[in-house]
């Protein structure tokens, strides 16, 4: 025991509250406060919300709606039974049933006479590959390379693949429960997005062709296997639609994404399944398999949610899965890096699990207030109360961060790069939380005659989350490389990217300069992710067009990599449409067609005409003064 007094150890440990957390919380103060005022003030009515108000606490469900093993059941238990129940088809998968559907009464649910194996499935999926002449044969020395890239750069971040158990079952066991040929494609295809080998595009000059052929040969395999899901196809199909996004097709990435929540929810991976561990149903690394699984699913959902501002597939009062353990073998593995712009960097451990966790927990605290507030029909004192809620509740997350998530202090030593990652959705949640209530001001319907409002407890928050947006970048290239970073870090250079733009219009000398050095980051950062994605290609462009129409300075243009006398309608022409449909032979062709102002759907309203409808589009992203929700 130390001798020291304990007063003095009590204040070493204890730090003071972030000025941030501070702020946050004097405006959740004024936000009560008003709201205190406001009922006092009224005759005894008040608004409520729905019982089920997305501000309610979110919890997971208790009991699972596990079948009961023992020779007695309750018909009354099963009748009332409000969840549902894992069945065991004649295919020997494990199905899930809710409890609308009469088939979770049973123990074992009929499956169709007409259901195929899998493994004849996979025989029917060799056949055609071969018969179309679509296998791809990968060199053991290629196929280590890839899985190198895979394991480094993107499964730390959107942990899918259990690394352990899918080499044992690769080179030794060769069951295809965790390795198959499905998976392995998958994998291997968009590990190729990071890779710079000629041999893995199917035009060399092309590098947006690189796992072309990889992920045709895995499209082909799951036509089959989607008759018959396994876990090993739900991780494939969620890795094929990171790879479709890659590429900029992003109707088949986001349909990709819906089918792999589907699959999980059909193998009943959203529930607890411990009690079928108990009973022998499926061992311990399937259970814990599909319960990383899961969460990967949800996550992938959640940036998918986003990053395209769509529905999500999955809510919260339908899961009762366990977030991984702690104990799992990932947490405490070692990390380095093959980064080719300096020293390898070398982490005694990965803290992978512990990252998986705090960003479910993450999307637990804002996913449900981020898809209120765009549309909601509540009053503004009720959305204003929501916002400050999860305001406060994303930076006490951040505070409470464990030690080993936190963004290093120096410069100058590097941060594991998937916590890179967490910290930019903390800095895009904010962003996209306070974004609806920036406040503008204009003189004339001229374009470039709007500033940001001054003052804006909003605009102060979008404008701190997006330096630290373009720092973390700034820093990831310094360690790292931006060639090896996954594809969801493109949305939040593009949220932060559109704030800093405004800024560059602000009265302000300080602000303006400040912004355009970020900017200046951030542009650079979304031209170096082109190689690997080129979605990243599309969300620059897009910022360069708004440039255009906010008809913002030359300095904002400069730090935009605009030049001076270039082509706007070129530029704005390529913005407006959508990623052609290629055929292979074609995949050198333009990535952009002119199809009308609605096919860019990442909330950024894009102009087709001469005219400027002020109010039409500038009134998506910010409000000016008088606007419902205004802050100015």
């Amino acid at each position: 025991m130390a001798n020291g007094p304990p007063a003095q150890r009590v204040i070493q440990l204890v730090r003071p509250p972030s000025k941030r957390y501070v702020e946050a919380l004097q405006e959740r103060i004024r936000t009560l406060e008003a709201q205190i005022e406001r009922f006092q003030n009224t005759t005894g009515t008040q608004e409520r919300g729905p019982s089920s108000s997305i501000e309610d606490n979110y919890s997971t469900s208790e009991g699972d709606s596990i079948p009961d093993d023992s020779s007695y059941r309750s018909p009354i238990k099963d009748i009332s039974d409000r969840l549902g129940a894992l069945n065991i088809g004649e295919d020997g998968q494990i199905h899930y049933f809710g409890s609308r559907s009469n088939f979770s009464l049973l123990k074992n649910s009929p499956v169709a006479s007409s259901t195929v194996s899998s493994h004849e499935l996979q025989k029917q999926a060799a056949d055609t590959l071969d018969q179309l002449n679509l296998r791809v044969e990968v060199s053991d020395e290629l196929r280590n390379h890839l899985l190198d890239l895979f394991w480094s750069w993107q499964n730390t971040w959107q942990y899918l693949v259990v690394k352990e158990l899918f080499l044992e079952d690769l080179y030794i066991t060769h069951s295809g429960r965790y390795a198959s040929p499905l998976l392995l494609s998958a994998v291997l295809a968009l590990a190729a997005r990071y890779s710079d080998r000629i041999e893995l595009r199917t035009d060399p000059l092309d590098q947006n062709t690189a796992g072309n052929a990889l992920a045709e040969q895995a499209k082909m395999i799951l036509f089959y296997e989607s008759q018959a899901p396994k876990v090993t196809t739900v991780q494939a199909t969620a890795l094929l639609g990171l790879r479709e996004i890659a590429t900029d097709k992003e109707a088949l990435g986001w349909m990709y994404c819906g089918m792999a929540a589907r699959m999980a929810f059909n193998l009943g991976l959203h529930l607890d399944r411990s009690h079928w561990v108990d009973t022998g149903h499926i061992t311990k690394d399937e259970a814990e398999v599909g319960t990383i699984v899961w969460w990967g699913c949800y996550v992938l959902d959640k940036l998918f949610n986003i990053g395209l501002g769509r529905p999500s597939t999955i809510q919260e009062h339908e899961i009762s899965a366990k977030l991984p353990s702690m104990e799992h073998g990932a947490e405490y593995e070692s990390w380095h890096s093959e980064s080719p712009i300096g020293e390898p960097i070398v982490f005694p451990r990965s803290h992978q699990v512990s990252n998986v966790r705090s960003t479910v927990q993450l999307f637990r605290v804002t996913s449900s207030a981020l898809d209120e507030i765009p549309g909601s029909q509540h009053a503004k004192s009720r959305i204003m109360e929501l916002v400050t809620k999860t305001h406060v509740n994303i930076i006490e997350f951040q505070i409470n961060l464990p030690s080993c998530l936190r963004l290093s202090p120096s410069p100058l030593a590097p941060t594991l790069p998937h916590i890179y990652l967490l910290h930019l959705q903390i800095h895009v949640a904010i962003i996209l939380l306070h974004r609806p209530f920036v406040g503008v001001q204009r003189k004339t319907l001229d374009p470039g005659s709007f500033h940001p409002s001054t003052g804006s407890s909003h605009l102060k928050e979008c404008s701190q989350s997006s330096h630290s947006i373009s720092n973390i970048f700034r820093l990831y290239s310094k360690h790292y490389t931006l060639r090896r970073i996954p594809i969801s870090a493109i949305h939040c250079a593009f949220t932060a990217s559109i704030i800093l733009l405004l800024e560059t219009t602000s009265t302000d000398s300080k602000d303006r300069d400040r912004a355009m050095a970020s900017l200046k980051v951030l542009a650079e950062a979304l031209t170096d992710m082109s190689a690997a994605w080129a979605w990243s290609q599309r969300a620059l462009l897009a910022v360069r067009q708004l440039a255009r129409e906010w008809a913002v300075s030359e300095d904002a243009f400069s730090a935009l990599g605009i030049r001076k006398g270039e082509d706007s309608q070129a530029t704005g022409n390529a913005i407006i449409g959508t990623t052609q449909a290629l055929d292979d032979n074609e995949a050198s062709s333009s990535l952009w067609v002119a199809e009308g102002p609605h096919c860019f759907d990442m909330d950024i309203p894009f102009m087709t005409s001469d005219g400027l409808d002020y109010q039409g589009w500038i009134g998506t992203l910010f409000t000016e003064p008088g606007y419902p929700g205004d802050a100015a």
